[in-house]
């Protein structure tokens, strides 16, 4: 394995058409933007390994979407890409670099991802709180 450290908005560069960013660091999570060939597939390997056919072989390329080689759309309202370009606006105010609207999408998505993660597992530890105040309670 090859380790190499990056700070934010530096790149790593793999053969000739990969290039890993460092896009955001945020405590012990890092973004990162990987550019790479349409037919080149990219998951985070818990993905990875749910996706992979047990049997060992490469998953089946897919026949839709961006590991086809495909873009993926999201229409948003005129009102949504305002904010978007607000958020932009307030990033490079501030002396950043601003993201495109695609990055900064993302972002905001990454976020709502991380919150829904956040809210399922105090969801969960509440749940098993309750199960062991009631085993407690019956003496169990």
């Amino acid at each position: 394995m090859t380790v190499l450290t990056r700070k934010r908005n530096e790149t790593v560069v793999i053969g000739d058409d990969i290039s890993v960013t460092v896009v955001d660091i945020r405590g012990d999570k890092v973004r990162l933007g990987i550019d790479h060939p349409k037919g080149v597939s990219v998951h985070r390997r818990e993905v990875y390994e749910a996706i992979r056919p047990q049997s060992g072989s490469p998953p089946p390329k897919p026949t839709t979407g961006p590991e086809a080689g495909q873009p993926t759309t999201i229409a948003l309202a005129d009102r949504h890409v305002a904010l978007l370009d607000r958020l932009r606006s307030t990033i490079e105010g501030r002396g950043g670099t601003a993201p495109s609207r695609e990055e900064a999408l993302g972002a905001i998505l990454d976020a709502f991802e991380s919150a829904q993660a956040s809210v399922a597992e105090a969801t969960l530890l509440a749940h098993l709180e309750g199960t062991l105040d009631e085993d407690h309670r019956d003496g169990g």
